[in-house]
């Protein structure tokens, strides 16, 4: 899930859950999609205009991606797009401390 909060600073707040190898890990911004207030800041200007980005996320899960311990490093790189800033365009990549394992994907989010 993906929400904005439109405002003098936009701001993006994300829920993602990732399942392979019988194993799930999440990936959540500060507040998620429930309070996008808290998550990233979207730029307003220049080369970074409707861009946002996170690289100090952790990523749950036990699976052998984050090494069995329960947690690993991850990032979010994103941007609007569309009418009104109508979808969300969203790269992620997470894995264990020396991401000698590593999960890296993307997922458009629209307006309903």
């Amino acid at each position: 899930a993906a929400a904005v909060a439109f405002g003098s600073t936009p701001r993006v707040g994300v829920d993602l859950s990732v399942t392979m190898g019988g194993s799930t890990y999440g990936i959540s911004t500060n507040g998620g999609a429930a309070d996008p207030a808290a998550g990233m800041e979207v730029g307003t200007s220049g080369q970074n205009n409707m861009v946002f980005r996170d690289y100090g996320l952790v990523a749950t899960g036990s699976g052998a991606v984050c090494g069995g311990s329960g947690s690993c490093d991850a990032a979010f790189t994103g941007f609007l797009a569309g009418e009104g800033s109508s979808h969300i365009g969203l790269s992620f990549t997470f894995g264990n401390q020396g991401f000698d394992k590593q999960v890296d994907g993307a997922v458009v989010f629209g307006r309903n």
